[in-house]
């Protein structure tokens, strides 16, 4: 498993389903990128660590936002 990944579920505190719809992938490619079959690109580790460091309070709307609204 790769840590980056696990620590972003644990951080947003999301399973991997909706951690996947919160980056905007797919849940067969995040899971790929989970389970080091798909390397993580610079992109998406600047992506990952650039929401973890959001405030809680722009984290929560932001999740609210893309896992209640599908793909709008």
């Amino acid at each position: 498993m790769h840590t980056l990944i696990l620590e972003f579920e644990d951080h947003v505190k999301l399973g991997p389903v909706s951690s996947a719809k919160l980056l905007g992938y797919s849940y067969q490619t995040y899971a790929q990128y989970k389970n080091r079959r798909r390397k993580i690109s610079p992109y998406l580790r600047a992506h990952i660590k650039a929401v973890m460091l959001l405030e809680p309070d722009v984290l929560k709307t932001l999740i609210a936002e893309a896992i209640s609204n599908g793909d709008s």
